[in-house]
């Protein structure tokens, strides 16, 4: 309303990595927005199949003190002696806010560790401690934890 009333045009253009999320904000803040859209919609990746999880993987999401413990002691429980390991992929989340006043990286929000038929999304975000069974999982050497930046990760969480 304002841009009008300064008689200035309204944009026709606008940018958001949300799109689906963010064109109703955008179109009611800026009816211009809306005006002759033709939406396209580009996959790069085409010509590759999509991937789907085999119906052998089940989804864990579990965001309590108790559901979290337990599940790691699961995890513990399949080192079968003081010589073998486990690979367990692991990866967390977390918040980063930019810009001004923006204080980059902040807590922990997810812990993802996967095995071969399972997938535990450990939300710890609003837990003031995390259980002992996930301190025990993730200080073991005969755990090996895999993934992208996992030693970053790690030192992030410590």
């Amino acid at each position: 309303m304002s841009l009008k009333q300064h008689g200035l045009p309204e944009p026709v253009l606008g940018f958001t990595d949300a799109v689906a999320q963010d064109i109703g904000t955008f179109v009611a803040c800026m009816p211009s927005l809306g005006e002759n859209v033709t939406p396209v919609e580009l996959d790069q990746f085409s010509d590759l199949p999509l991937l789907s999880l085999p119906d052998t993987v089940s989804i864990h999401t579990l965001g309590s003190q108790h559901e979290i413990q337990s599940a790691c002691l699961n995890i513990l429980q399949q080192i079968l002696d003081d010589e073998s390991t486990l690979h367990i992929g692991f990866d967390m989340e977390w918040e980063f806010t930019t810009g001004q006043g923006g204080m980059g990286p902040q807590k922990t929000a997810l812990i993802q560790i996967a095995l071969p038929n399972t997938a535990y999304l450990l939300q710890v975000y609003h837990l003031h401690h995390l259980p002992s069974s996930l301190k025990t999982l993730l200080h073991s050497g005969q755990i090996i934890k895999v993934g992208h930046s996992v030693g970053a990760d790690l030192a992030k969480l410590a």
